[in-house]
């Protein structure tokens, strides 16, 4: 039975594992046929600005770019960005690594109801 997953990415990048077994998650589930949506809120909308990478920060973390910018070949189109964490941490304008639909806080249940199940937060 085919569902519909929405992963909410909150966790700044290169602090600890927690974003590439979230990545790992998602590009399973997507292998699996399932629906699947990103959603970036929070400090999690750095993942996605152009420029954050780990190597050369000597903490022994892969770089999560390409894994993100693999979303698109595992069928994940519905990737998403918070409008108003984006203002709270002022980057009103900015280069991101794959394309996003940008959404505000107060559209967030509507998304929500959309999917079976939301992971993370």
């Amino acid at each position: 039975m085919k569902k519909r997953y929405l992963f909410m990415l909150s966790q700044a990048p290169h602090c600890g594992n927690g974003v590439q077994e979230a990545l790992d998650l998602i590009l399973t589930t997507a292998a699996f046929d399932q629906t699947v949506g990103v959603l970036f809120v929070d400090d999690g909308v750095w993942q996605v600005v152009e420029g954050q990478r780990a190597s050369g920060l000597g903490l022994g973390l892969k770089d999560t770019a390409g894994m993100f910018e693999a979303l698109a070949f595992y069928g994940v189109s519905d990737v998403f960005v918070e409008h108003e964490s984006l203002i709270e941490r002022g980057v009103e304008v900015f280069v991101s690594i794959i394309p996003l639909k940008p959404l505000g806080r107060r559209d967030l249940p509507a998304l929500f109801s959309g999917y079976d199940v939301v992971v993370g937060g």
